[in-house]
């Protein structure tokens, strides 16, 4: 996920970080074409609509315009719908690098996000 603040976005497995990533169970899909118009590989959602999924991990890329911007995850952690997230529960929420996770569109910046994530999500063989 990603966002600047409360409104934030999922990477879905048609956006760059979702194909690498879509072979490790992933989740995310753009199920109705008319939630990603112009085929960023991105749509707006909610803690409602994460809840429904309850994925095990997430990987947020805090987006800051100001400083003294705290991430995403410290934001959404007032409310009551994220503490009843699986990840949360369990503390498997992970703060990324968004000029990798978000920005880089090379083999290394992919290649990056791919170590990060595989250490994450399978830490017994990486």
């Amino acid at each position: 996920m990603y966002g600047s603040d409360v409104n934030f976005s999922i990477v879905t497995e048609s956006g760059l970080g979702g194909t690498v990533m879509k072979d490790s169970d992933y989740p995310w899909k753009v199920e109705n074409p008319a939630d990603d118009p112009y085929g960023e590989g991105s749509v707006p959602y909610s803690l409602e609509r994460l809840l429904e999924e309850n994925p095990d991990v997430i990987f947020v890329e805090s987006y800051s315009y100001s400083p003294g911007t705290k991430p995403v995850s410290e934001q959404l952690a007032a409310s009551p719908i994220w503490s009843k997230l699986k990840a949360v529960q369990n503390g498997q929420v992970h703060e990324v690098r968004s000029p990798i996770w978000g920005d880089g569109r090379g083999t290394r910046s992919l290649g990056v996000m791919l170590d990060e994530s595989l250490a994450i999500l399978y830490p017994d063989l990486y």
